[in-house]
């Protein structure tokens, strides 16, 4: 019987291997060469071997991998399967309403303000740089004390324990932004009693959700460790800002935002808290609303309060008497379901200095929002009045000696619009190119009691008019 002969290995270089390729090349192997010389010195040789190897290679590597497969399938065939139970069901079921006496139903647990609640998230939705971060620092303050610091004629309150996190600051930018508020509002550490805790997503993560590929997975792990930590430090209200640097949802996804949203309302109900979100709204917004907020109605739909911050505007500016309305914003609530109606509630920022400089600084000043009223009628014409007083103080008295003059020798109107006007007299003896303000210097004269407005035939016009005369003229 004839022995058979050995199969040829792709992966042996030796020419003894190589020549059971049968076929394959017939170039004899020079004295002292190796296979490898030859196949860089004859490129033919070199492509009829490289051919053969790599069908060889793969037809072995197939080959193997069946047979693992194999092997595999049969081990597990050897192995009894558990039987599958599917899982338990908790069967549905109608409730029947009873009525009771409505004083024996528990009362919603209001926190603070009528905003925060217990066991729902809130949010505070504004641009950025309009005062939503620094207002919820006083905020955080007056609920950890129990005073009323942004609402002056408002009672104390049950001091409450609070923790303040922000996902984006370092943690000596919080502290900074806190003492500067405690020191403006005189909060002591005797106040707060170790009910304050603040903390910084640059140290922890506090990361609700994130993307894998196209999947959102909300971070359970994070949610259990939230709940456990609320509850062990017995928090009464979790302010998270800002909302946006908590998840990886893409913002225009609004499945994804309700799924992140309702996490944190998760956090609230199992931990017996409320969680305020302090969030963004989309870019080149006019009028904040609650519809402004980012990721659409599935971020306003699942919070139970939210308040939209508005800067004052120049109109609101002008009819208030503030001189720089970038300092005055106003709150809003843009969505209210469980209180009856809202008013605006104005707030303004004020600089305090922490004294931290040192040789050659002059150290921090942080801006604080504090409460702000608009003022009453009465108080916006005594500061108008004032304002007006202001405008003719540094006016010399010979000029205006000189405008009598001229008033009392002419017919010069009232009303600017009419011809000749006083106020042309006015911005030719004292220089003012503005007609706003030669009428504000008229008003102000006729306040003053050194001017009059007359009313007179014109003849002109046949009909009566009103004309600017010194007082002290003859009628």
């Amino acid at each position: 019987m004839t022995a058979a002969q050995p199969e040829f290995d792709p992966y042996d270089f030796s020419w003894t291997n190589f020549k059971r390729l049968g076929k394959g090349p017939t170039l004899p192997l020079p004295p002292g060469e190796t296979i490898k010389a030859v196949m860089k010195k004859h490129p033919l040789v070199k492509r009829q071997i490289s051919e053969k190897v790599l069908e060889r290679r793969e037809r072995y590597a197939a080959e193997a991998a069946a047979e693992a497969a194999e092997a595999a399938e049969a081990e597990a065939a050897a192995v009894p399967k558990a039987p599958t139970k599917a899982p338990p069901t908790k069967p549905i079921h109608a409730t029947a309403f009873q009525l009771r006496d409505p004083a024996s139903l528990p009362e919603r647990e209001w926190l603070h303000g009528r905003h925060y609640i217990r066991k729902y998230a809130t949010a505070s939705v504004g641009s950025g740089g309009g005062g939503k971060t620094a207002h919820s620092i006083s905020e955080a303050l007056a609920m950890a004390t129990g005073r009323p610091l942004l609402d002056p004629d408002g009672p104390l309150t049950k001091p409450l324990r609070v923790w303040w996190i922000n996902a984006e600051d370092p943690q000596d930018e919080i502290d900074r932004r806190f003492h500067a508020a405690a020191k403006h509002f005189k909060v002591t550490e005797g106040q707060l009693e170790g009910r304050l805790f603040t903390d910084s997503g640059r140290d922890q993560e506090f990361v609700i959700a994130r993307t894998e590929g196209r999947d959102l997975k909300i971070a359970e792990p994070f949610v259990a460790s939230m709940v456990a930590e609320i509850k062990r430090r017995e928090i009464d209200v979790v302010v998270v800002d800002p909302f946006v640097s908590t998840h990886e949802a893409p913002e225009n996804d609004n499945s994804a935002m309700q799924r992140v949203t309702a996490a944190w309302v998760r956090i609230a109900d199992e931990a017996n808290c409320g969680v305020e979100l302090v969030h963004h709204v989309a870019k080149n917004q006019g009028e904040v609303t609650a519809d402004s907020a980012r990721g659409g109605g599935a971020f306003k739909d699942k919070v139970r309060s939210m308040r939209v911050f508005n800067a004052m505007t120049a109109t609101e500016a002008e009819k208030s008497g503030v001189d720089d309305p970038r300092a005055y914003f106003r709150l809003d609530f843009g969505k209210v379901n469980m209180v009856a109606s809202g008013r605006s509630q104005w707030r303004r920022f004020v600089s305090v200095p922490l004294g931290n400089g040192g040789a050659f600084s002059v150290g921090d000043e942080i801006g604080v929002v504090e409460p702000w009223r608009w003022p009453s009628l009465d108080v916006l014409a005594e500061q108008q009045a004032e304002a007006r007083m202001a405008v003719v103080a540094e006016v010399p008295e010979d000029t205006l000696a000189g405008l009598k003059v001229r008033l009392g020798a002419a017919a010069y109107k009232a009303d600017p619009k009419g011809k000749p006007w006083a106020g042309d007299v006015v911005m030719e003896l004292t220089g003012v190119a503005n007609r706003k303000e030669a009428k504000a210097m008229l008003d102000a004269w006729v306040e003053m009691g050194e001017l009059d407005v007359v009313e007179e035939y014109d003849a002109s016009a046949r009909k009566t008019r009103n004309f600017v005369k010194p007082t002290s003229a003859p009628r």
